[in-house]
């Protein structure tokens, strides 16, 4: 099962809400079917939000998942991109099955890893997950 993450729990509970206000805000008003009559007797025209609430809010919804969701889900793709086109002979590299190593050579869609013990590996260029800094250490 997978884990909720902190954006996907916030659009799930502003979607929930917005849901909520939505039935609320809607049924408050009459229906733009049914003709309102004024004190004369002269029809009344709908309200704008008995005709556009419903539209405005699942608008609000859709805008909502947008940023939440598909807009810094976008950005981390640009940003796996960019660090998969500038690796360099001797970056030191971490898989996305978790295998540490350092980049011996690289073609157009593989890269040999140097592993511990001398021992390479050809993985997939897109199979590298993260680039690691000199500074960065491991436990």
């Amino acid at each position: 099962m997978k884990k909720l993450t902190k954006t996907g729990l916030m659009a799930g509970l502003i979607s929930v809400l917005l849901i909520a206000v939505m039935v609320l805000a809607t049924g408050c008003f009459p229906a733009a079917t049914t003709t309102a009559t004024g004190e004369n007797g002269e029809a009344v025209p709908p309200s704008f939000w008995s005709q556009y609430g419903m539209i405005f809010f699942l608008v609000a919804i859709f805008a909502i998942f947008y940023f939440v969701m598909i807009r810094p889900q976008r950005k981390r793709q640009k940003e796996q991109q960019a660090m998969m086109a500038n690796l360099q002979k001797g970056d030191r590299v971490m898989t996305i099955g978790g295998i540490y190593g350092t980049i011996d050579s690289l073609s157009e869609d593989s890269v040999i890893i140097k592993v511990e013990g001398g021992t390479t590996l050809r993985v997939a260029r897109s199979a590298v997950n993260v680039r690691r800094d000199a500074t960065t250490t491991t436990k």
